[in-house]
C-alpha cells in the first residue's frame, strides 16, 4: 500500500484592522487641528509685533541686504505659546486614546484569528489582556506630538523673525509645519496598530499551539525588497520571504511580520496537527 501525504490546510486571508488605524489617525490629527489655532493665533501676534518692530526700528522687509530683528521680543511671545501646546495633550487623554487603541485593535484581531483557524482546531478561552508596553509607548508618541510640533514651530518662527522675512512667508513656514504633522500622526497610526496586530495575532497563535508560520505579503509595489516595487533596495526583503516558513522562536533578524516600522505582512499559522498527515492509497 502506497501512501500520500494531505496537502497543507489553506487558511483565509486574515483581515487587517483598517478601520482601527483609521480611527487612531483621525484621533491624532484632530491634536494636530486642536494645536492649529494655537498656531493661528502664533502667526497673528508675530504678524502684529513684526509690523510694530519694522515700524519702530524703520525696517524694510523688501530691502535687498538681509536685516535681522531682535530676538528677544519673539522669545517672550513663543514662551506664551508652548503653555498653550502643552495642555492639549493632557496626561489622561493620551492614556485614554491609547488604551482604546489596544482595546479595539486587540478584539479585532482576536476575532480575527480565531475566524481564520475556526473549523480547523478547537479554539481556546484566551488570557490575553492590556498591553500595558503599548500604552506606555503611545501615551509617549501620543503627547510628543504637540511637544515635537512646538519645536519645529519655533525654529521657523525664530528664523523668519531673526531673517527679517515677511508676515507671509511666516504663515508659510507655519502651515508647512502643521502639514509634516499631520503626516507624523498617519504614519503613528499605521506603524502603531500594525505592530500591535502583528503582536496579538503571534499571542493568539501560541495559545492556539501554532509554533511556525508562512510569511504573507501583500504583494503589491509597496512591499519592502519588490525588484520592480517602491523600495527594492532594501536591508531586508519582506518579497524574498514571501511563502517562506518561519518560526516564532526564531525570528528574522529585523523581526515577525508587522514589526518592522510600516509592515503590512502577516503571519499565517501552520497547523502542526494537519501537516504530514498521511493516507492510504489504494
Amino acid at each position: 500500500m502506497a501512501t500520500k501525504k494531505k496537502k497543507p490546510i489553506v487558511l483565509p486571508k486574515r483581515l487587517y484592522p483598517s478601520q482601527n488605524e483609521r480611527q487612531y489617525s483621525r484621533q491624532l490629527i484632530a491634536i494636530v487641528n486642536e494645536l492649529k489655532h494655537v498656531g493661528v493665533k502664533l502667526a497673528d501676534i508675530i504678524a502684529i509685533e513684526m509690523e510694530k518692530y519694522d515700524k519702530e526700528n524703520s525696517i524694510r522687509t523688501d530691502a535687498k541686504a538681509p536685516i535681522k530683528r531682535d530676538v528677544k521680543t519673539v522669545k517672550t511671545i513663543l514662551s506664551g505659546i508652548k503653555t498653550e501646546f502643552d495642555t492639549v495633550v493632557s496626561p489622561k487623554r493620551a492614556k485614554l486614546i491609547a488604551q482604546n487603541v489596544d482595546s479595539k485593535v486587540t478584539a479585532f484581531t482576536m476575532k480575527t484569528v480565531d475566524d481564520q483557524v475556526r473549523g480547523v482546531v478547537t479554539i481556546p478561552s484566551t488570557n490575553i489582556g492590556e498591553h500595558k508596553g503599548f500604552i506606555k509607548e503611545n501615551v509617549g508618541l501620543i503627547k510628543s506630538i504637540p511637544k515635537k510640533l512646538f519645536g519645529q514651530i519655533e525654529e521657523v518662527v525664530t528664523e523668519n523673525w531673526t531673517l527679517g522675512k515677511s508676515t507671509g512667508s511666516l504663515r508659510d513656514a507655519i502651515q508647512e509645519r502643521f502639514g509634516v504633522a499631520e503626516n507624523r500622526a498617519m504614519l503613528i497610526a499605521r506603524d502603531q496598530v500594525g505592530k500591535l496586530n502583528g503582536q496579538v495575532a503571534q499571542e493568539r497563535h501560541k495559545e492556539l499551539g501554532v509554533t511556525k508560520y508562512i510569511w504573507r505579503t501583500s504583494l503589491d509595489e509597496r512591499v519592502r525588497g519588490n525588484p520592480s516595487g517602491l523600495y527594492p533596495k532594501v536591508k531586508y526583503s519582506h518579497w524574498a520571504r514571501e511563502g517562506k516558513v518561519f518560526r516564532y522562536d526564531d525570528p528574522p533578524p529585523d523581526g515577525h511580520p508587522s514589526f518592522p516600522i510600516q509592515c503590512r505582512c502577516t503571519a499565517e499559522p501552520i497547523i502542526e496537527e494537519l501537516e504530514g498527515i498521511t493516507e492510504e492509497e489504494n
